[in-house]
């Protein structure tokens, strides 16, 4: 009975000692396995803030179009901000007073409203002729005149995605007012690059759906699309408050994805999500901290990365708005960049266009 005996025990061990480095294997793997995947949790978290960190800003390219008039003058013509080297150059310096353009889808031309300047002019602006939408061919130099109507006030020309037609808001003869800040005593039109135009609706700052089947624009309510098929505008986004301002700029991503807006008088600068066209839908993605100052013209970056907005601080003293500066914006990374500043021309004559 001994032997027998000695012999189970020895088995017994043998398997008890095999069961425990058997456990004791698992139980390294399951160790192995959890540090593992901290390991590459950390990696993760690691990489993507280092990339955060690093791209924000150094991809930032191309040519900033905008409007502007040196300090204590009214007599505004068309400016070229370069990123690369932050320098500011007037551009088309032609002795035409001039209010805001775009370049062309391809790029090979640039929509403007100008008139002749003359400082004796009656109108607010130093300029006795109707402002009119002029293109200009970058290839051969060629200036175009589009349009030859009476309708006051001419700016703001988007192309269409085919470059074929050109959208602008003016102030027709007909309006009730003459008060720049009530949109609806705007007009809407387009004019095609023979020169024919069509009036679209009352309203302001145009803008064309990605298809170019749509214009959606700003009513003294919300904002509205229309509808080159059936000749139909519809309100699709009423504003907070129910009243509009022409003094709430928007922009539209080239994409036709996102779209920022500035509500100056809130002092709010807002960035939308644009779920679709067809029906028109939109939700809000971000509200854009600018703390106690004001933010008009909001442009898209060529990638729809970044914005360039103009930004100013309001005087304690007087309500007067001090020290404009034209910051940059990182949509991706919430950061912000005073860029240069605008100090030296007539804020109220300095509009951000176009970003190429």
């Amino acid at each position: 009975m001994e032997p027998n005996s000695s012999g189970n025990t020895e088995k017994q061990n043998n398997l008890g000692e095999a069961g425990q480095d058997s456990h004791s294997s698992k139980r390294s793997l399951v160790a192995i396995s959890i540090l593992a995947i901290i390991f590459a949790g950390v990696a993760v978290f690691w990489f993507f803030s280092q990339e955060e960190k690093i791209e924000s800003f150094v991809d930032l390219k191309g040519k900033v179009y905008l409007t502007l008039a040196l300090a204590n003058d009214n007599a505004a013509d068309l400016y070229v901000l370069d990123i690369e080297s932050r320098n500011i150059s007037k551009f088309l310096d032609d002795g035409f007073v001039k209010y805001t353009s775009e370049i062309s889808p391809n790029g090979d031309k640039i929509a403007y409203t100008a008139a002749p300047i003359d400082r004796e002019s009656k109108f607010a602006f130093p300029h006795t002729e109707f402002l009119q939408v002029y293109v200009k061919n970058f290839g051969n130099g060629i200036v175009g005149k589009l349009t030859d109507s009476r309708t006051n006030a001419k700016r703001l020309p988007t192309w269409s995605p085919d470059g074929t037609q050109i959208a602008f808001t003016a102030q027709y003869p007909d309006a009730s007012e003459d008060d720049f800040s009530i949109p609806n005593e705007w007009g809407v039109g387009v004019v095609d690059l023979s020169g024919n135009i069509e009036r679209i609706d009352s309203g302001t700052s145009p803008f064309w759906s990605p298809d170019g089947n749509k214009l959606l624009f700003l009513k003294n309510d919300g904002l509205y699309t229309y509808n080159f098929n059936d000749k139909e505008s519809i309100k699709v986004w009423s504003v907070v408050g129910g009243e509009a301002s022409t003094n709430m700029k928007f922009d539209v991503s080239k994409d036709g994805l996102l779209l920022a807006l500035s509500v100056a008088n809130n002092r709010g600068l807002e960035l939308y999500e644009i779920i679709s066209w067809e029906p028109f839908q939109l939700t809000l993605k971000q509200k854009i901290d600018i703390g106690n100052n004001m933010a008009f013209w909001p442009v898209f970056s060529p990638d729809n990365r970044y914005l360039i907005f103009q930004e100013v601080s309001v005087s304690e003293e007087n309500g007067k708005l001090i020290n404009p500066v034209l910051i940059i914006y990182d949509i991706k990374t919430s950061e912000r960049m005073k860029f240069v500043s605008i100090d030296e021309y007539n804020f109220d004559m300095a509009f951000i266009t176009d970003w190429r």
